[in-house]
């Protein structure tokens, strides 16, 4: 009955009661709820974000607060260590290695450094070279298509010149039909230069084009670039492997990376005191070695007619092509070679000197 009465003209409106509530906020009677639900919309998404970040930071506080809580539980176990007269000497020990290893570690970081800078200085020099070598050529080519062009150009013009000289001196009433030929001549070779000009224009503009083109921009190192500076970190971390080897203080230094120091046990005070002496001699050797900068070199050399690749873009070389260390490697002519068996000592497995951190 309501159903009826609804489509009665009139009165019909006042018995409707089924209005779709979507319809009604979405109507053009109502921008303001409109406004208001988009707003709504937008408040829902900030919050939900905002939640995101929440959850982000609390972990990232929880992260701090155990890390807090490990490093006080550390210093704790260093106060007692260096209070106990017998254990107090490793402590010593234990920070002398570890600077040992992070000291070996800077020098692997500046050495890539300086090779990047110097190679990227190198590319880029390369590379602006070849754009200009290019450049220059593709000029000289459109140079020398050019005056083709020009040449050509010149020829159809004294040849329209000579027709329409011909026709100027061919008005007399019995020059008629030698007229009618000169004209048609006259005008295929007006049409012949149209196309004539144009390749000019053409070539000319191209000339422009080539002479306005600026240097492309320097993408980053190359393939070729990064392998050598990783190849010259792997050298630098063998070469400082064999410096330290003596008396294990690599092994030593590795062990003091990898554990905190209250874990730190060398021995009585008289063997500690006797580490000592040997990290302050293996360093000495060390830095005092002059030749240190021409060995890495040509260990370098040495290892990249050894590495392989897997893939052509990696930079980083095959684990197992660098399972084994040269302790010697000298010059023969323009070639280097070992002097003595290789060991079986594997660096970038190890990640000796944290090397993987520097790779590029």
């Amino acid at each position: 009955m309501r159903q009826w009465l609804s489509r009665l003209p009139g009165i019909g409106r006042f018995f409707v009661t089924d209005v779709v509530e979507s319809k009604r906020i979405e109507s053009d009677s109502f921008p303001q709820l409109n406004a208001e639900r988009e707003r709504s919309r937008q408040l829902e998404e900030k919050l939900r974000q905002t939640q995101a970040e929440e959850t982000s930071l609390r972990q990232q506080v929880e992260v701090l607060r155990q890390r807090g809580s490990d490093n006080e539980k550390n210093l704790k176990a260093l106060e007692e260590m260096l209070s106990d007269p017998d254990r107090a000497q490793n402590a010593i020990v234990y920070y002398q290695l570890r600077d040992i290893w992070f000291a070996c570690h800077g020098e692997i970081n500046h050495l890539v450094t300086e090779l990047a800078q110097h190679l990227e200085k190198e590319e880029r020099h390369q590379q602006l070279a070849r754009f200009r070598t290019e450049q220059e050529e593709e000029a000289a080519r459109l140079d020398t298509q050019l005056r083709d062009v020009e040449e050509e150009h010149r020829m159809v013009l004294a040849r329209k010149r000579k027709l329409e000289q011909e026709l100027s001196r061919s008005q007399r009433f019995w020059h008629y039909f030698k007229r009618k030929r000169l004209e048609d001549e006259v005008a295929a070779a007006r049409l012949e230069i149209e196309p004539v000009e144009q390749q000019l224009e053409d070539c000319r503009r191209r000339i422009r084009d080539v002479q306005d083109r600026g240097a492309p921009g320097y993408e980053g190192l190359s393939v070729e670039g990064r392998r050598h500076i990783n190849l010259a970190a792997i050298a630098l971390a063998q070469y400082l492997y064999l410096r330290f080897q003596k008396d294990s203080v690599v092994d030593m230094a590795r062990g003091a990376r990898n554990k905190p120091v209250h874990q730190a046990h060398f021995g009585p005070p008289e063997e500690c005191l006797k580490i000592m002496r040997q990290i302050r001699e293996v360093s000495g050797r060390w830095r005092a070695d002059r030749e240190r900068s021409e060995k890495v070199r040509r260990r370098t050399r040495y290892l990249s007619t050894r590495v392989k690749y897997k893939e052509k873009m990696q930079t980083v070389p095959d684990l197992r092509s660098v399972d084994t260390l040269q302790p010697s490697i000298s010059t023969e002519g323009s070639e280097v070679v070992g002097d003595t068996t290789p060991m079986p000592v594997n660096v970038l497995e190890m990640d000796l000197w944290d090397l993987r951190k520097v790779f590029l």
